[in-house]
């Protein structure tokens, strides 16, 4: 949820909870952490109703138990993947350095 109205709600429930007490902020933390585990169990619900996920799932569990090495990449080729992928947003090369984008020199 990255979109400007949901900005704007974080940014009103910042300024309400401010004045709460400390009970009623447990309270809305536990709410909180329960609506969170609702969205997970959602996310989890629909991966689940794709055939083709639940599929590309068994035979990554059958790969990885039987150590078939040759279904899996490196992170860092993964990584590498990523990168041919996307493009950069200044249009100059990026590499990774120290875990960060910085522009090719």
């Amino acid at each position: 949820m990255g979109t400007k109205r949901a900005d704007t709600l974080r940014k009103q429930l910042h300024e309400a909870v401010q004045y709460l007490s400390e009970d009623r902020l447990k309270v809305l933390v536990q709410l909180a952490k329960f609506l969170e585990a609702g969205e997970s169990w959602e996310a989890t619900a629909e991966i689940l109703q794709d055939p083709e996920a639940v599929e590309a799932i068994r035979e990554a569990r059958q790969d990885l138990r039987s150590a078939n090495e040759d279904a899996f990449i490196s992170l860092e080729d993964m990584m590498q993947r990523v990168r041919d992928q996307v493009p950069s947003t200044s249009g100059a090369p990026t590499v990774e350095a120290n875990g960060k984008r910085q522009a090719a020199h």
